[in-house]
């Protein structure tokens, strides 16, 4: 019998648009109506953040003259399975070790990934592979995805190490994680304000330890750091903003 063989595929549009600086799916529409192709908007997100199953000739086509590349480039073959042919298989236990009479022992598999962690997990594999797209594409490009890096690896990639940094009891070690995310985050912030989370992070610590004075000097520093545009009412910004408010109490406490 023939081989038994699953082919599964990756799709690498998002990849290849950071290449070519294009970090939005809405800057394809355009791209995509003057080729005559029309998509909406929420068409062509779902086509840069799935995987798509059906994709018009005309379409991909397209596709390949906006990114300047070939469908190889967009369309990934991957062998998914592949398993032996029915007449190679061995019969019954012959071969496989087992003797008649005797226990088997039973697979334990492991618990299936809920869907939001797949999710999240399929989001961070996308995340790092368009960083390392950015990271190959030089230039400017590149420039810009270091502003981030943080020992090798985005700052976006620490939080997981960082909390179990803290679980473990090595504060030290964490904060000093957290303070070189707290600079790369600032540098990667490209008119926005900073990710907040090493911020709140590193404040959280210092006052464990009391040491208002450097929670208060991080959480103004954060603020220093926001644009005056973007300064106002907001969710990071209010809960930021009253803890550098209850910091400055316990520092005027302490004091005393």
């Amino acid at each position: 019998m023939v081989e038994q063989r699953r082919i599964g595929y990756r799709w690498h549009l998002r990849a290849l648009m950071a290449q070519r600086n294009l970090w939005k799916s809405t800057e394809l529409v355009p791209l995509l109506r003057a080729r005559g192709i029309n998509l909406s908007e929420s068409q062509v997100y779902r086509l840069v953040t799935g995987t798509p199953e059906r994709i018009p000739a005309r379409t991909f086509a397209a596709l390949c003259d906006i990114l300047d590349c070939t469908p190889n480039n967009l369309f990934e073959p991957v062998l998914e399975l592949r398993a032996a042919s029915t007449a190679d298989a061995p019969r019954r236990s012959e071969g496989l070790g087992i003797d008649p009479g005797r226990p088997i022992a039973r697979r334990i598999n492991p618990s299936p990934m809920s869907r939001a962690a797949q999710r999240a997990a399929g989001k961070a594999a996308e995340q790092a592979q368009i960083r390392k797209a950015n990271l190959a594409a030089g230039g400017a490009t590149r420039a810009r995805e270091l502003k981030g890096q943080v020992r090798g690896k985005h700052y976006t990639e620490w939080v997981d190490t960082i909390r179990q940094l803290k679980r473990d009891g090595m504060a030290d070690e964490a904060l000093e994680l957290l303070l070189e995310c707290v600079g790369a985050a600032e540098r990667d912030r490209d008119g926005r304000e900073p990710a907040p989370a090493y911020t709140l992070m590193a404040a959280v610590i210092y006052r464990q330890r009391k040491n208002y004075a450097a929670e208060v000097a991080i959480l103004e520093r954060w603020h220093a750091s926001c644009p005056a545009a973007s300064r106002g009412p907001g969710t990071s910004q209010e809960e930021l903003a009253a803890r550098l408010t209850k910091a400055r109490e316990l520092l005027a406490r302490q004091s005393e």
